[in-house]
């Protein structure tokens, strides 16, 4: 995840006299040797205390301060303190903060806040697609049934959609101020789109690409969810503490449910019709009732941050970012079980329901962890590159990925194996540009 672009807690570029296109030598004459440097294929990655600066083939291709990186809106993970970066990769583009997989196409859809586009990755493990968004793509959404891909522009209050199987040329469309999520109801063929800084949601017709609602919400919403069995929607509002509920058929608001203080994230468990929400600053999560839209709060680990639920176990999982662990909820007696724990600051998490395997990045030490479902204890821990930020799977190749926002690849584990392996270098990469 990675919120709130448009209100300047993107990173920045380093107060340095560096610039793109300068050259190894020069970065070195004014910055000395790095405190850490990671070579992926082709792309050098130099680490100092305020700077990160990548080089390929001899010259400056990205300078991002270090500091502003991750955004005041939580505590910022450090720097992970890997010096190792593991084989399979993809060249994503710049800070690749948001990644969904396409499991009918085997694709995987990657959102580079910093290039203002998006990556296309087959399951080759090669990019075959660049296409530009807006400014500063922070959330994707897919409709399953069509194939069609939306993009939240952040800081152009905009989405963009792609439809290659349809033939439709991309296209954009106005939104609220700053959107900061985006679902999409596959049932109705409606896309949602939280605007943080309105209050609001904004309701977009998939089959003609028009608004045709904008509801009111509470403050700062800043995540989506949708049980696709009720169509109902669920937005979290991060300024209110408190939960919209959308009725998918009415686009009308029908309940605003109180929750704990700064809800970020949520899962929905659609076979039983419970949401579940992580509330940032009480170290709680909220579980919803979909049925009565009545709350229970339990207590997890410190700044619960990202979630994820298994309909199979009927099992969820929060990783607590300032505590290191995720938290295991039973779905059936609505209680925490266990507490696993796993690297520094985990950013991400998603669960492969096949194989009952649960993938958390870690932020914060620069590895993934895999957690056995059955057994609630961590089975591998990968080491990547600098600051995995997301996690995707695809249950049908059992293939995990995962963005790092500092180095700008993407690693593909492999789930049968546990390892990483092959790599891909994407500086030639090609490029499909909306006219």
């Amino acid at each position: 995840m990675n919120y709130l672009l448009c209100l300047g807690f993107a990173a920045a570029t380093a107060a340095s006299g560096l610039n793109v296109g300068d050259t190894y030598q020069q970065v070195v004459a004014e910055k000395g040797n790095p405190s850490s440097q990671i070579d992926l294929n082709g792309l050098r990655v130099l680490n100092y205390p305020d700077v990160t600066i990548k080089v390929r083939s001899n010259l400056v291709v990205s300078v991002k301060s270090t500091g502003q990186r991750h955004g005041a809106v939580r505590e910022a993970p450090p720097e992970g303190p890997s010096t190792q970066r593991s084989a399979d990769a993809e060249s994503g583009g710049t800070d690749p903060n948001i990644i969904l997989v396409n499991m009918a196409k085997n694709e995987l859809y990657v959102a580079n806040q910093f290039e203002n586009t998006m990556t296309v990755i087959d399951g080759a493990n090669k990019v075959v697609a660049t296409a530009r968004a807006g400014a500063k793509p922070g959330s994707i959404a897919l409709n399953r049934a069509t194939n069609a891909v939306y993009i939240a522009n952040a800081n152009s209050a905009s989405v963009t959609v792609f439809d290659d199987d349809s033939g439709r040329a991309p296209s954009t469309m106005k939104v609220g101020n700053c959107p900061s999520a985006i679902v999409v109801d596959q049932a109705a063929n409606t896309v949602y789109v939280a605007n943080f800084n309105d209050g609001s949601v904004t309701a977009i017709d998939g089959a003609s690409r028009s608004v045709v609602a904008t509801l009111r919400v509470g403050p700062g919403p800043i995540a989506l969810a949708v049980n696709w069995a009720t169509n109902m929607v669920y937005v979290a509002n991060y300024s209110g503490s408190s939960v919209s509920v959308i009725d998918g058929a009415s686009n009308l608001v029908v309940a605003t449910v109180r929750v704990g203080a700064f809800p970020i994230a949520m899962a929905v468990n659609a076979a039983t019709n419970r949401v579940y929400v992580t509330d940032h600053l009480d170290n709680t999560v909220t579980v919803i009732d979909g049925a009565t839209n009545s709350p229970t709060t339990l207590v997890v680990g410190m700044k619960p941050w990202a979630i994820a639920a298994d309909a199979v176990t009927n099992k969820v999982y929060v990783a607590n970012t300032a505590s290191g662990t995720v938290s295991v909820i039973d779905g059936a007696t609505n209680a925490v079980t266990a507490t696993v724990n796993v690297g520094a600051h985990p950013a991400a998490i998603a669960v492969n329901p096949v194989t009952n395997t649960i993938y958390v990045a870690n932020a914060g030490s620069g590895n993934v962890s895999e957690i056995d479902g059955a057994s609630n204890t961590v089975s591998e821990t990968l080491p990547l590159a600098i600051t995995p930020w997301a996690v995707a799977v695809n249950t049908v190749t059992n293939r995990i990925y995962i963005a790092d926002t500092t180095s700008g690849y993407v690693s593909v584990i492999n789930g049968a194996s546990h390892s990483v392996s092959d790599a891909v270098d994407a500086q030639n990469r090609p490029w499909k540009l909306p006219e």
